[in-house]
C-alpha cells in the first residue's frame, strides 16, 4: 500500500472523510488555499480558476505557466505524506478512543412527552397523554 492510500484510509476514520470523497469540495478547498497563498503566480492560478477566467487545461497548455508547473512536479517530487499520515492517524486513534469510552447508547433511554417534558414510560406501563 503507498503513502497516498494510507492517508485516503486514514481520512476515512476522521472528520475529514466526506471532504476525502467530494471532488468539488477538494478543487473548492485547493483553490482557496491557492488564492490564500504567498506566491502571487499561485495566487493569480487559484483567482483564475475560481473565477472561471482560467482552466486546468489553460494552465497546462501557456507557456507563461512553465516555470510554476515545474517548481509544483519539483516540490512534488520531494513532498512527504508522512507528517499527514502521523496526523491523522492520532485523530484516528483519539476518534476510537472517545467511541470506546462513551460505549454504546443505553437501551433503555427514557421516552419524554414533549409538551410536558415526562416520562411516558414508567415502570413498563405506558403513561397516558394529558389532552393538550
Amino acid at each position: 500500500m503507498s503513502e497516498l492510500d494510507d492517508l485516503v484510509e486514514l481520512a476515512q476514520r476522521t472528520k475529514y472523510a466526506d471532504l476525502i470523497k467530494d471532488r468539488r469540495q477538494l478543487e473548492s478547498l485547493l483553490l482557496t488555499q491557492m488564492k490564500a497563498s504567498q506566491d502571487p503566480m499561485t495566487r493569480e492560478i487559484g483567482s483564475g480558476i475560481a473565477g472561471g477566467t482560467m482552466s486546468w487545461r489553460t494552465l497546462a497548455t501557456n507557456s507563461a505557466y512553465r516555470e510554476f508547473l515545474t517548481r509544483a512536479q519539483e516540490s512534488m517530487a520531494t513532498f512527504s505524506l508522512e507528517p499527514a499520515l502521523a496526523t491523522l492517524t492520532a485523530e484516528a486513534a483519539a476518534a476510537a478512543e472517545q467511541e470506546r469510552a462513551s460505549g454504546p447508547e443505553p437501551r433503555d433511554k427514557k421516552v419524554e412527552d414533549r409538551a410536558t417534558n415526562e416520562p411516558l414510560f414508567d415502570g413498563g406501563l405506558m403513561k397516558k397523554r394529558k389532552p393538550r
